[in-house]
């Protein structure tokens, strides 16, 4: 049956579809460097070609999610809510390969980081966390635990001396 089908050109279509799938993988590898370099429209072309040309990796849409939002303005101050701000599309979107890839830990820090800008904080810190938790060396998220667990600190400890000078000069808050 195999080489009945290569003796009809059945081995061409398998051909192309390979050299696409290793094609759109090439791609990828540079849409990463472009995004290491700044360069997030080249990066961006060349993941819709990548989405296009293979849509099984969950790699490529989550690159493109947040290449999309690099892309984006900077939202303003009161940036509204995950669901309608600026980075609602881009969200979305990982979350639905998250539903699908639940441990693929590059979409769960991406989403934490447009959750922060979004100024939605608590899901933030979730999605660090389960970052750390998949991926133990991921510095950043991390830091963005850690900074989260110091504000808190920060916030619990009421502050009874006059600062830093105050305590150089001896002073409280209340002299």
């Amino acid at each position: 049956e195999y080489l009945e089908r290569l003796a009809g050109g059945g081995g061409d279509a398998d051909r192309s579809k390979i050299e696409r799938f290793v094609d759109a993988a090439k791609s990828f590898q540079l849409a990463d460097a472009l995004c290491k370099q700044g360069s997030y429209e080249k990066a961006a072309e060349l993941l819709r070609q990548c989405v296009e040309a293979d849509s099984e990796p969950p790699e490529y849409p989550t690159l493109l999610a947040w290449v999309e939002a690099q892309l984006l303005a900077p939202p303003p101050v009161d940036g509204g809510s995950a669901e309608t701000g600026p980075y609602a599309e881009q969200i979305a979107t990982l979350t639905r390969i998250l539903d699908e890839h639940q441990d693929f830990e590059r979409a769960v820090f991406y989403r934490a980081e447009l959750f922060k800008r979004s100024g939605d904080h608590d899901r933030a810190l979730r999605d660090f966390r389960r970052a750390v938790q998949l991926n133990p060396r991921n510095i950043d998220a991390k830091r963005e635990v850690r900074l989260h667990q110091m504000r808190a600190r920060k916030t619990d400890e009421p502050s009874d001396d006059g600062g830093l000078l105050g305590r150089f000069f001896g002073r409280s808050k209340e002299s």
